[in-house]
């Protein structure tokens, strides 16, 4: 019977985080069709998405104190 896209949760967040368009289209084409099933979206999108965490965490872990400090410090407004 195939999918809903436009509603289907785990197909949203792959819009946003999924960067290959041509496996976003392929993964839409075949949850509407069917032949993709609900479980293998959640599956795919739960992968993308650990892998968006995963590079958040690893890039959170370099910020430094020094970092900090220059990010907060005051800066004149250019206007």
């Amino acid at each position: 019977m195939g999918g809903n896209t436009k509603v289907d949760i785990a197909f949203q967040y792959l819009l946003f985080f999924l960067e290959d368009d041509e496996e976003l289209e392929r993964l839409r084409e075949g949850y509407t069709s069917g032949a993709v099933l609900s479980g293998e979206m959640k599956k795919r999108c739960s992968q993308v998405l650990c892998g968006v965490v995963r590079n958040h965490q690893i890039a959170r872990a370099n910020v430094t104190d020094e970092a900090i400090k220059e990010f907060m410090r005051p800066r004149p407004l250019d206007l």
